[in-house]
C-alpha cells in the first residue's frame, strides 16, 4: 500500500473490485437487468431494491448508441512526441512537478478489456473539433474528431453539454469491440463521481 496521499490514479486502481454495494463484502452477482449493481447475495440485493430500482429501470430502458473511436495519434497525428498531462481539481501539485504526465502514448493498438461485457462509467470530454472518453482508471482512453463522425460526434457533444462547464460529463457505457463503445447517452449519473 502507498505510504503517502493517493492520486485519484491510485484509488482506481485500487478500487476495481469494490464488492457488494450493501455490506461491501466480496461480491458475486449483479443486477439481472441492468449489469450495474453488485451484490453479495439475495438479502442485499432485496435491501438494495428500493434505492436501486429508479436508475435499474432507466438505465434497462435508456437509448444506448454506439460509437466507434480511435487512438489518440489517428484523432490528432500533431500530439506525436508531445508531453502531456491530464488536470482536474483533484490534481496534486507534486504530480504535475514531478512530470508524471509524460509522453504522449505511441500506439495504435486497443486498450485492454479490463471491464469485459459489464457497464462501466466513462467520462466525456469535448471541444469544438475533437472529444475525449475515458474510464477512471484511464485504461480506456480514446478519441472521435468531429471530421470522423459528425452525428456520433453531435450526440456526444450533446450530452457533454449537460455536465460540468457544458464540457464534460459522466455516462454508464459496455465494451462492444476493440474500438467500439456503446454508451447510454440519455441518462444522467445521479451526481458526478470523484474522478
Amino acid at each position: 500500500m502507498p505510504t503517502g496521499p493517493l492520486t485519484l490514479a491510485d484509488i482506481g486502481s485500487l478500487n476495481k473490485d469494490k464488492g457488494c454495494d450493501v455490506c461491501g463484502e466480496k461480491a458475486f452477482k449483479n443486477c439481472a437487468s441492468c449489469g450495474i449493481a453488485l451484490y453479495c447475495g439475495k438479502p442485499c440485493q432485496e435491501q438494495a431494491w428500493p434505492s436501486h430500482k429508479r436508475q435499474c429501470k432507466a438505465l434497462s430502458s435508456g437509448v444506448w448508441t454506439t460509437v466507434k473511436f480511435q487512438p489518440l495519434l489517428d484523432a490528432m497525428p500533431f500530439m506525436a512526441g508531445m508531453h502531456s498531462v491530464n488536470l482536474n481539481r483533484y490534481t496534486r501539485t507534486d504530480e504535475v512537478k514531478s512530470g508524471s504526465g509524460g509522453r504522449t502514448k505511441e500506439t495504435r493498438n486497443p486498450p485492454p478489456n479490463d471491464h469485459g461485457t459489464k457497464p462501466f462509467i466513462i467520462k466525456i470530454q469535448t471541444t469544438q473539433a475533437s472529444i475525449r472518453v475515458y474510464d477512471r482508471r484511464r485504461t480506456l482512453d480514446l478519441y472521435l474528431m468531429s471530421k470522423n463522425d459528425p452525428v456520433n460526434f453531435r450526440r456526444l457533444h450533446e450530452a457533454a453539454g449537460t455536465g460540468f462547464k457544458g464540457m464534460k460529463c459522466y455516462r454508464w457505457a459496455k465494451r462492444v469491440s476493440d474500438w467500439e463503445l456503446s454508451i447510454c447517452l440519455d441518462i444522467k449519473l445521479p451526481e458526478d463521481p470523484k474522478w
